[in-house]
């Protein structure tokens, strides 16, 4: 999927993705892009007959949804446009570079929480070597990826959805191809051959699984016998006044997910060095500010802002924890 997207496509794919309804009309897709959009609205018309004409679209009398052909086409369309290219200008910015040093302890274009220590704690763990063969999910430009097989000789290949980053990642590690490959996929959908790797690594993106059990056993199937997985992942009860029980390392989601499908792990509590981890961010990041408005990158400063307000005060809440998991295939 190369050819250019109309800014009406891809606001029609943003909305019909995160309208939150089954089935919708024009009117109250409408409603949302307004919302959405503001002043920045596109005339839909000739892209949503377009969705219907492409079988994107299926209707009902006046009430419409996607259909399944129509919920991967918009999957990609805003993965691409949004968080593909966002991830791309971030590579490229200086201020999220100088940005990534103070808070992360090396520029590798993170977006997540794993800061340098973390993920020298991920390495040290997972005991990665010239012969290991690993599958890090969710690579976004892949420099998280090169940086591990560049100490670690590892050879590993990344998946994104995100074709930019893809690109991207395949552009800068071209003379790395002995060990690097990176590869457009999808977390809900990997087709890869099974029992090709020993290792798996997800750095903050099991997320966006839809089905995150299903996923997980999708991932153990491309793990060989003696196999083991390295997993970031951070709970959060998002009630007020909610149960807390999730918020153990045997009760999360992810540890839920890794039992259903018959794997044993052991858990490093991160809840701690969380905390403080988004401190730090969120003092950094106002206060560099000016510079990401100097380059043209304001929507990256203010984005990071509103996503950090949130998880902070989670975090100093006591409604969040984080750990990393390390998983095993049982022999």
């Amino acid at each position: 999927m190369s050819q250019e997207i109309s800014k009406a496509e891809v606001q029609l794919c943003l909305s019909v993705k995160n309208i939150r309804k089954p089935s919708f009309t024009k009117d109250d897709l409408l409603g949302f892009g307004q919302m959405a959009f503001k002043d920045e609205l596109e005339d839909w018309s000739a892209a949503f007959d377009s969705f219907c004409r492409r079988n994107l679209l299926h209707a009902d009398g006046d009430q419409y949804s996607l259909t399944p052909e129509g919920e991967k086409y918009a999957e990609r369309i805003v993965t691409r446009e949004l968080f593909g290219k966002m991830f791309v200008r971030a590579e490229r910015s200086q201020a999220f570079g100088r940005f990534c040093e103070r808070v992360y302890g090396r520029n590798l274009t993170q977006f997540g929480t794993a800061d340098m220590d973390q993920l020298e704690k991920l390495i040290a763990v997972l005991g990665l070597n010239e012969q290991s063969r690993a599958l890090d999910v969710g690579c976004g430009v892949g420099a998280t990826t090169e940086y591990i097989s560049d100490i670690t000789g590892a050879k590993i290949t990344g998946i994104d959805l995100a074709e930019p980053c893809v690109e991207r990642a395949r552009e800068r590690t071209r003379d790395k191809t002995e060990r690097l490959n990176f590869l457009i996929a999808n977390i809900n959908d990997i087709d890869l051959p099974p029992e090709s790797f020993d290792t798996i690594i997800s750095v903050d993106t099991l997320y966006f699984a839809k089905d995150l059990t299903r996923t997980i056993g999708q991932l153990k199937t491309l793990l060989k016998q003696d196999g083991q997985m390295g997993l970031f992942f951070s709970e959060v009860v998002m009630e007020i006044g909610g149960s807390r029980e999730q918020l153990a390392a045997d009760q999360t989601k992810l540890a839920r997910a890794l039992g259903a499908n018959g794997l044993s792990f052991t858990s490093h509590d991160l809840t701690a060095s969380n905390l403080a981890f988004w401190r730090k961010s969120q003092e950094v990041i106002a206060e560099m500010k000016p510079d990401f408005e100097a380059e043209g990158n304001k929507d990256l400063c203010e984005g990071r802002i509103v996503e950090g307000d949130s998880v902070l005060a989670l975090a100093i809440a006591g409604r969040m924890s984080r750990y990393l998991y390390h998983a095993r295939v049982s022999v």
